[in-house]
């Protein structure tokens, strides 16, 4: 498990900007709820889950990547269906044709998993390196 220690914020200008941004995107989705009820459902649920690990309370903790992943999902779920909405749209309107979006698509998935994988070998590569000679994993 990745630990990161972060220092707490103690003054008004480490607060505002990141708390300006949580309130704007706390609005958004109240306002989405109200306006479309499936896409305010993504922010909800992004909020909701996130919440129970969150704190305004600046306490010195180890921050934890894993638990992003659930409300991450939400994110994930929305630019998949944000992707495909559009993506009908494209080609309801005439403006680019099956074949041309669905090879756009594949493209895509195919180089952000190349891109996924090469991160990871390559940070694999990097930590071998800096074991003391000797050590085994």
């Amino acid at each position: 498990m990745s630990r990161l220690r972060l220092a707490a914020a103690r003054s008004l200008d480490a607060i505002l900007l990141p708390g300006v941004l949580v309130a704007a995107l706390l609005a958004l989705t109240i306002w989405a709820l109200i306006k479309w009820r499936e896409w305010g459902f993504l922010g909800v649920w992004f909020f909701v889950i996130l919440a129970p690990t969150s704190s305004f309370v600046p306490i010195q903790d180890a921050a934890f990547e894993h638990r992003m992943y659930l409300p991450l999902a939400a994110v994930a779920t929305g630019v998949v269906v944000g992707g495909w909405v559009a993506g009908q749209w494209l080609v309801r309107r005439g403006i680019v044709p099956l074949p041309v979006l669905e090879a756009t698509g594949g493209l895509l998935v195919m180089f952000a998993s190349i891109a996924f994988d090469f991160s990871r070998s390559s940070a694999t590569w990097t930590t071998r390196a800096s074991f003391p000679s000797g050590k085994t994993r």
